[in-house]
């Protein structure tokens, strides 16, 4: 039993080809898979955004949720909201 230190030396084409299966293997075995290809989809979705502003910014801004319609009775709930977000965010612009 005599342990011979060998110089680096280049491997072999076999060599090489079977370290890249054992390199690919393990990798396939913790998870390292290529990724899928990206396809666009075209989603049929609209966002409706009720937004309230003042001279110098945004004050309010409320999401309409899907299949919700803006009719009078909604944008008065808003308009509520809106006063009671002014009160408690922009108290001087209450008092005006």
């Amino acid at each position: 039993m005599t342990n011979i230190i060998q110089p680096f030396c280049k491997p072999s084409s076999q060599e090489m080809r079977a370290g890249v299966e054992v390199a690919n293997n393990a990798m396939m075995l913790t998870g390292f898979l290529r990724p899928k290809k990206s396809h666009l989809q075209k989603f049929r979705t609209k966002t409706i955004l009720v937004a309230f502003f003042d001279c110098n910014r945004m004050i309010h801004q409320k999401f309409v949720s899907k299949g919700q319609t803006v009719n009078a009775e909604y944008y008065d709930a808003i308009r509520k909201l809106l006063l009671l977000h002014i009160q408690r965010v922009h108290p001087q612009m209450y008092k005006r």
